[in-house]
C-alpha cells in the first residue's frame, strides 16, 4: 500500500465512522500527505520534476519562511586586485527582523577599519519600520547620536529594497537590485527560465536559470534544505539592473535553527572597474549567534544610541527642509516656517495608489473646467 492509503487508514481508525468524521479524516490524511511529500520531496526524487515555476515557487518560499530572525554576525570585507588582498573593515553586526510587521533594526559596531582614522569611525543604527525610517552615526565614546538621516514617508514597496540591502538580505540571499520595486524573485518572474538538477561538488542542485538582453541569472537551490539558494550569480551590462557588473553569493556552510535550514558562513563578491583599474570586493558574513521564528518583542526595535534634542536630521527624500529631533519627535527646523509634518512623531506610510490617481485625475477635471469658464468669459467679452 502507498503512502495514501497507509495515511487514508490511519485517520479513518481514529476518527469514527460517521459519514461526516470519514469525509475531514481523508482531508487530514492528505495534508498529511502534502506536509509528508513536501519534507520527503527531495528524497522521493519528486524535486527532480519540478518545472521553473515550481523551482521559482520553492525559492519564494525559503525567502518567506523566517518571519522573525535575531541574529549576530561577524561581517569582514575585503578588496581583492592585482596588487593583493587587503581588509578594508571588520564588524559585529546585530540584526532583529520581523518580516511580519515589516520591521528591521542593524545595529553596527566596528572592530577593525585599518583605512579609516580612529576619529573617523563611528557605531552606525538603521531602523526601519512602516511607520519610520532612521539612519544613525554615533559616537564610540559617548554612544550619542552625531548625525541623523530619515525620510518623509515609509512604503511597503520599499521593504525589498530595504530588506536587501541590510545583512540579513545579504546573509540569506537577496539581491541587491537598483530598481527600487524589484525583489530577486520579481527579476526571475520576467525572464523565459530553465530549470534542470545537476550534481555540484556531488550535491543534487536544483539551477533555476534565467537571461535577456540585459544580464544572465544563474541560481543553485539545495532540494536537501528546503530550496535554499545555496549560489546566485548575476551578470549584466546595464547600470539600471545592478549596482555592479558581477554579482555572487555563495552559501559556504549551513546551519538548522528551528528546523529551518540557515546560512552560518556566506561569501559575496561583486566585480567593480573605474575603466582603467578593477578589483573585487568580497563580503564574508559569520553567524555567530541565531533565534528564528521566536517572539520578538518592540523592544528590540527601540532606538539604541540617545539622540540629542536639537539634532539636525538629514531628510533625504526632502534634502531642501531642516528638521531637528526634539523629545523622541522630528519636527520642523523653527527657521523653516508651519510645515505640515509639525505635529507627527512618526511618518505614515503614503495613501495607496488609487487614491492618488483619484486626486490627480479630479484636480485635472477642475483645471480643465476653470480654463473652459476662462476662455468661454473672454470671448464673451469681444463680443
Amino acid at each position: 500500500m502507498g503512502p495514501s492509503g497507509s495515511l487514508d487508514s490511519i485517520t479513518l481508525h481514529i476518527a469514527q465512522d460517521s459519514p461526516s468524521s470519514v469525509k475531514i479524516s481523508r482531508l487530514i490524511g492528505a495534508a498529511c500527505l502534502i506536509t509528508i511529500l513536501d519534507l520527503q520531496g527531495p528524497a522521493l526524487g519528486i524535486a527532480d520534476e519540478l518545472d521553473a515555476a515550481g523551482a521559482l515557487a520553492k525559492l519564494r518560499s525559503y525567502f518567506q519562511n523566517c518571519e522573525t530572525a535575531e541574529l549576530t554576525l561577524e561581517a569582514r570585507l575585503y578588496a581583492e586586485s592585482a596588487a593583493g588582498r587587503r581588509l578594508v573593515e571588520r564588524e559585529r553586526v546585530n540584526v532583529a527582523v520581523d518580516q511580519r510587521r515589516h520591521r528591521i533594526h542593524v545595529l553596527k559596531h566596528p572592530l577593525d577599519i585599518p583605512d579609516r582614522a580612529a576619529d573617523a569611525i563611528s557605531l552606525t543604527e538603521q531602523l526601519v519600520s512602516r511607520e519610520r525610517y532612521l539612519q544613525i552615526s554615533a559616537d564610540p565614546k559617548t554612544s550619542k547620536a552625531v548625525a541623523v538621516s530619515s525620510v518623509m514617508e515609509v512604503s511597503v514597496k520599499d521593504w525589498n529594497r530595504i530588506v536587501g540591502r541590510s545583512f540579513f538580505g545579504a546573509l540569506v540571499g537577496y539581491m541587491p537590485l537598483k530598481a527600487e520595486e524589484t525583489s530577486l524573485v520579481g527579476l526571475m518572474q520576467s525572464l523565459p527560465l530553465s530549470s534542470e538538477m545537476r550534481d555540484i561538488d556531488g550535491l543534487p542542485m536544483r539551477v533555476l536559470a534565467g537571461q535577456s538582453s540585459k544580464l544572465s541569472i544563474e541560481i543553485w537551490l539545495d532540494p536537501a534544505a528546503q530550496f535554499m539558494p545555496r549560489r546566485i550569480v548575476l551578470d549584466t551590462a546595464d547600470p539600471t539592473v545592478a549596482p555592479y557588473p558581477h554579482y555572487a553569493y555563495e552559501v559556504n556552510q549551513l546551519r538548522v535553527e528551528s528546523a529551518i535550514p540557515f546560512p552560518s558562513s556566506v561569501t559575496i563578491s561583486v566585480a567593480r572597474s573605474d575603466g582603467s583599474n578593477s578589483e573585487t570586493l568580497l563580503r564574508e558574513l559569520e553567524v555567530v549567534s541565531a533565534a528564528l521564528n521566536g517572539p520578538i518583542g518592540d523592544a528590540k526595535f527601540a532606538i539604541h544610541f540617545p539622540i540629542p534634542n536639537s539634532t539636525r536630521i538629514s531628510m533625504e527624500d526632502a534634502p531642501q527642509l531642516g528638521f531637528v529631533w526634539q523629545d523622541g519627535k522630528i519636527i520642523p527646523n523653527s527657521g523653516t516656517g508651519a510645515i505640515k509634518f509639525a505635529e507627527q512623531a512618526q511618518f505614515t506610510p503614503p495613501p495607496p495608489d488609487s487614491g492618488r490617481h483619484f486626486w490627480l485625475i479630479l484636480n485635472a477635471v477642475i483645471a480643465i473646467v476653470v480654463l473652459v469658464a476662462i476662455i468661454y468669459r473672454h470671448r464673451m467679452a469681444s463680443r
